[in-house]
Formats: C-alpha cells, structure tokens, sequence
C-alpha cells in the first residue's frame, strides 16, 4: 500500500487523498499514510477527510465497500452503510459549484450486458461526477460536462498491474479538471497500452 501511494504522492504537488477499498486494512492504511508524511508527501486519509473543497468544486468521500461481506480485511476494512450515502449526497447535492463524489466502489452500470457495482450507489440526486474504483481494468474515456446534475461515471482504472486481476492490463488513472461550472476528465495510459 505504501509502494502504490508512493508512486502517486511522492513527486506530487498537489495533496493525494488515500480512500479505501474492499481490499485495505485500515492499520495498513494508517500505517502507510504516516510513513509517507515523514517522507514529506501529503497524503489524506480519505475515511477521515468527507469533503475537499475547492473553489468552483466540492468532492465527497465514501471510503470502504457497502457490504462487510466483500471486506478482504474482515473487521480490520472499511464499510460504508446506506445512511452514509443519504447523509453525503444530501450534503453534496446542496454545495454550488462542480459536485463530485469520490467512492471506492462502482455505482450500479451494465457491462456487456452485465449488471456490476453497487445499486445503493445510484442515488437520485443531482452531483455532476461520480468519480470510482474500477468496475473493468480500462479507465473511462475522455469526456466533459457541465454542473447538470447528470451523475456522469468515470474510472481511473487501475493504478497497479497486479495478478489479482481477471486480464492483464496497463496501470492507469484519470485527471479530472474543473474550470468554473464545467470539468473535463481525461485518462492516463502508458501510451503502448492505450486503446
């Protein structure tokens, strides 16, 4: 976990935030966050950082997976319950400005005619970027909008290549850019992996 957010924050001029997944143990998390900090990067624990504001943008976290069941790191992970989403996107939704939400978790999508991600994820209202965890390797292509409320889906993919994994696959990740009321997003892939 250490090596991963590293990679991410030890050049970085801008803070990383570190928001768990279905595979973190929060120890480890904690553990990894104040080995960086000494290293002088700025890494936020995403658990503990709910709102990032920024002028014209405010990002939300849900860290964790919705059901304990899906928690490699058992009691030691991070779970979100359906009051945690109500209470964030109650409170997203009335912010002005871009509205995204920052989750580990897929929301609700068909791939290859497939149901992925987690239903409770697809609230009804109105944020303009549902930023996520992967639901496939790939991240989601370039692409813009404005603050519509259209709960765009987008994915930075993967930042590791490890076996875990159904293919093999680029490392990848997103820029996600907000420039008054309207944001672009644009992936990030070695250039003899790009699709």
């Amino acid at each position: 976990l250490e090596a991963t957010l590293g990679t991410l924050a030890d050049r970085a001029t801008w803070p990383d935030v570190a928001l768990p997944g279905d595979l973190e143990a929060m120890p480890d998390q904690v553990t990894a966050i104040a080995a960086l900090r000494k290293r002088g990067a700025v890494v936020l624990d995403g658990r503990l950082v709910r709102f990032i504001e920024m002028p014209g943008t405010t990002v939300g976290t849900l860290p964790g997976a919705g059901s304990p069941a899906r928690l490699v790191a058992g009691a030691e992970g991070c779970a979100w319950r359906a009051d945690d989403i109500s209470r964030l996107y109650t409170d997203l939704t009335a912010r002005p400005g871009v509205r995204v939400v920052a989750s580990a978790e897929a929301p609700r999508a068909s791939v290859d005619g497939e149901a992925t991600g987690e239903l409770a994820l697809t609230p009804p209202q109105p944020v303009e970027v549902a930023l996520h965890g992967p639901a496939v390797p790939a991240p989601s292509t370039a692409t813009s909008g404005n603050r519509d409320g259209k709960k765009v889906s987008l994915s930075p993919g993967t930042s590791d290549a490890t076996p875990r994994l159904p293919e093999a696959h680029a490392p990848s990740a997103g820029v996600l850019v907000v420039h008054g009321t309207s944001w672009s997003w644009k992936p990030l892939v070695e250039p003899d992996h790009q699709r």
